[in-house]
């Protein structure tokens, strides 16, 4: 069965080892004690203005913010 989790840098499928989730390309994510993984690269885990992008959230927001 393949792995329902994709790698965020190049799109290949995630394979999970005893302590991490990699890709055939070797990009590799950490699973932490508690059990949970970021599938974000790091240079994108924390940013200046988190949450949905407004340009993006579905809706339009324009006038309100």
């Amino acid at each position: 069965m393949e792995s329902l989790f994709r790698c965020p840098v190049c799109g290949a499928p995630l394979d999970r080892g005893d302590r991490a989730y990699r890709c055939p390309a070797g990009h590799s994510y950490d699973i932490a004690r508690e059990g949970y993984t970021y599938l974000l690269p790091p240079n994108q885990k924390h940013s200046a203005d988190p949450g949905d992008d407004r340009r993006t959230a579905g809706f339009p927001l324009q006038g309100v913010l």
